[in-house]
């Protein structure tokens, strides 16, 4: 039978009812009872379709039926007092269309209904309970949630608290006006959670609201549908369950990570709305984002806000990558060259003798900054006269020597290639490394003490930077030693020597002391998003942001 709704009453009995399934409890040791809808018995369930049940503090048992209205059950469980909706008498039922109960203080009943809110006292009499219309919406109280002794309705128009004392009335929680929300559930540390038509929506106790695009972390059809219920577990975790019968889980720790995207309330901007290309921290807590299409972000992390760059004056072009100096300076990386966007916002378009598709840059504060193509070698910028310079290469152009990343660590530029690893002399000449792996490199990573990882297509490589510039290998983590196999396109070794890598099944973590590996699509979905190419950038206190298929992806490892 279909189940819309589920009770367990004081005394531990189950109460369940669903579309066309009627009222059902179940007492364990006894078995099921059962009460439908009879038409020649005026004292039956109004209904069989079932929506909601509830329990007052007097222990009653009400039953809410769609588009019959509402049911009391006797004390001896043989019949139902009705309440119905009646034209024109405002001391009744708003509609005869209930989508939800909840027990109010005093034995009284909140009701909500297609039509609006109703309060049932203690008394038996019905009182309708206005609700703030700031923004244009729909009556409807989808649903009830509680926190402590507070109880709070989603609407069509917000998420409602709920007084039921002598003067009972419904106060709009602040930020949620004029969102079309189906269910609401507080978190812990003032936090708050509610469903909408575009998905689920987070308010943290600093007031910023964060979308987390639920439907996009899965392939399960049954998570497709819209979410109709929400509730919290003792431990923290969110459960979720949808219209087409399936069930989340968001575990406590979703907040460990955040995803940035695209965001489809009226008058906001994208963050993400297509391939991301280039990250940037601003120096100020904020992050420039360009995408492939020729579209530059800002996002303030703060306040979750974004804006598009106005790029008008620019040439219409490709966007590779991105570059901030000191002074508040952007460096976008072209098809055909460089734009440099200052703070006031003047553009300035260079040119880069013998050099399109840049698709890297690493800064040298305060006097340099060096780029690269895929096959047409590395130039340095004099970040005051914009000259460009020829950077000598130890790799040859031609097949396998295109840049796959571009470092600046320790004063010393390091290139990964198609071929091996490099790394800038004293000379300034970029030098292949020697002791290092050839091979195709596709990320690099700076440890403690003069280690570095570099990750090849199926493994990842440990060494020691010696005093005389050679690498002496100290490990090879494939497959045998637990590491997935699996193509890195970002590295990032923690204080402790984990590796956090971005790859094409998500966010990995290992740890190459025991071989240990944590995959967490498993168990953050925010994580599992395929990465792109472009590494981590730094924003804050320790914060990391990455580029992933959906978004931006930040942690603090």
């Amino acid at each position: 039978n279909d189940v819309a709704t589920i009770l367990v009453d004081r005394k531990d009995r189950i109460w369940s009812g669903g579309e066309g399934s009627g009222l059902q409890l179940y007492e364990p040791g006894y078995g099921f009872r059962h009460w439908r809808h009879h038409a020649d018995d005026p004292s039956s369930l109004s209904g069989n379709d079932v929506f909601s049940i509830a329990q007052t503090d007097d222990g009653a048992i009400w039953v809410a039926c769609s588009n019959s209205g509402l049911n009391r059950l006797r004390k001896d469980d043989k019949g139902f007092a009705h309440f119905r909706h009646q034209p024109g008498d405002t001391a009744s039922l708003a509609t005869d269309y209930i989508l939800s109960l909840h027990a109010a203080t005093g034995n009284g009943l909140w009701v909500g209904t297609l039509q609006g809110l109703d309060l049932i006292t203690a008394a038996g009499h019905i009182r309708r309970i206005p609700l703030q219309r700031t923004h244009p919406g729909l009556k409807m109280v989808a649903s009830f949630s509680t926190e402590g002794h507070s109880v709070y309705a989603a609407t069509g128009m917000g998420v409602f608290r709920l007084y039921a004392g002598s003067d009972p009335h419904a106060e709009l929680v602040s930020g949620t006006g004029g969102r079309f929300v189906y269910a609401s559930q507080l978190g812990p540390h003032g936090g708050l959670w509610i469903a909408t038509p575009t998905g689920l929506i987070y308010r943290n106790s600093a007031g910023r609201w964060i979308s987390l695009d639920i439907h996009s972390m899965t392939s399960d059809e049954l998570i497709k549908s819209r979410i109709s219920a929400l509730t919290l577990d003792r431990e923290g975790g969110l459960w979720l369950a949808f219209t087409w019968g399936g069930v989340a889980y968001l575990p406590p720790s979703w907040n460990r990570f955040s995803i940035f995207r695209r965001s489809w309330r009226p008058g906001s901007l994208p963050i993400a709305g297509g391939k991301i290309e280039g990250l940037a921290s601003d120096h100020q807590g904020g992050l420039w984002v360009s995408l492939f299409r020729g579209e530059v972000l800002h996002f303030n992390l703060a306040t979750g806000q974004s804006r598009s760059v106005d790029l008008a004056a620019a040439k219409k072009s490709l966007f590779y990558g991105l570059a901030s100096t000191a002074g508040g300076n952007l460096w976008i990386l072209e098809r055909y060259g460089i734009t440099l966007l200052r703070p006031d916002g003047r553009l300035q378009s260079l040119v880069v003798p013998g050099m399109s598709s840049i698709h890297w840059a690493a800064v040298d504060e305060p006097d340099w900054m060096y780029i690269a193509s895929l096959q047409n070698g590395v130039a340095r910028i004099n970040l005051h006269t914009h000259a460009f310079t020829r950077v000598p290469r130890g790799v040859s152009k031609g097949t396998g020597g295109e840049t796959k990343c571009l470092a600046w660590h320790q004063q010393r530029l390091w290139r990964c290639s198609g071929v091996g690893l490099e790394r800038q002399d004293v000379a300034g000449r970029l030098k292949v490394v020697k002791g290092v792996t050839s091979g195709a490199i596709f990320a690099l990573a700076f440890g403690s003490q003069q280690r570095f990882w570099v990750a090849y297509q199926d493994h990842l490589e440990q060494y020691l930077l010696e005093p005389s510039g050679l690498a002496k290998r100290l490990g090879v983590y494939g497959v045998a030693q637990g590491w997935s196999g699996v193509q890195v396109l970002s590295m990032y070794v923690d204080q402790h020597g984990e590796i956090w890598a971005g790859t094409l099944r998500g966010l990995l973590r290992y740890n190459p002391k025991n071989h240990e590996l944590f995959h967490f699509a498993g168990t953050e979905p925010l994580a599992a998003q395929p990465f792109t190419t472009k590494g981590w950038v730094s924003v804050g206190k320790n914060l990391l942001i990455g580029a992933t298929r959906g978004g931006l992806l930040g942690f603090y490892p």
